[in-house]
């Protein structure tokens, strides 16, 4: 996956932080299409991604109704990050706007974009996104890539994500995106 994703398993007395942070150079594997996490243990609310699911699906649509020349499917921010919270009952790291109100259009462009169910069994969402997402490479900023620093001391490792959006006001301070701490004694 060309996304950054991080999941804190229990095992035992020890916690094990499984990281995907496949080819973050790459073209973006959307994060708006990964459902709920209740995996091995790991509540939603401690999984973390980069770029956020609301983020990823606002990109997505802003794209594809360029591209396909359908606006309806375009979901600005806000909207895209309230159809998100609604769709995962998770607790949102950005604060969602009180004033957006999730209508039927956002919806169905949800669902186009493989965010939402469909009211029939047929995955067209998903199938649509998941073969159009490496089509759907873009050259100019803003990205949604990453990268990793690795910090190494003899008690401890300490992993950090990092936007790289290729926006020149972040290029000098990149954005933190995520932060874990692992003990080595």
């Amino acid at each position: 996956m060309h996304n950054y994703q991080r999941y804190p398993v229990r095992v035992g007395d020890r916690v094990i932080q499984y990281i995907v942070s496949g080819g973050a150079g790459a073209f973006m594997h959307a994060t708006h299409t990964i459902g709920r996490v209740g995996v091995a243990g790991v509540h939603e609310d401690d999984f973390k991604c980069y770029p956020l699911r609301g983020d990823s699906l606002s990109f997505y649509s802003q794209l594809y109704a360029k591209r396909l020349r359908m606006r309806w499917l375009f979901l600005t921010p806000a909207e895209a990050a309230c159809i998100m919270a609604d769709r995962i009952k998770n607790t949102p790291v950005r604060q969602i706007d009180p004033a957006v109100t999730i209508t039927r259009r956002m919806r169905w462009a949800a669902r186009v974009l493989g965010a939402w169910p469909m009211p029939f069994r047929l995955p067209v969402g998903s199938v649509f996104h998941r073969y159009l997402s490496e089509l759907s490479d873009w050259d100019t900023p803003p990205f949604f890539k990453s990268f990793l620093h690795l910090e190494v001391t003899p008690s401890q490792l300490t992993i950090r994500c990092f936007a790289a959006t290729g926006c020149l006001p972040q290029e000098l301070d990149p954005p933190l995106e995520d932060e874990v701490s692992i003990s080595l004694l």
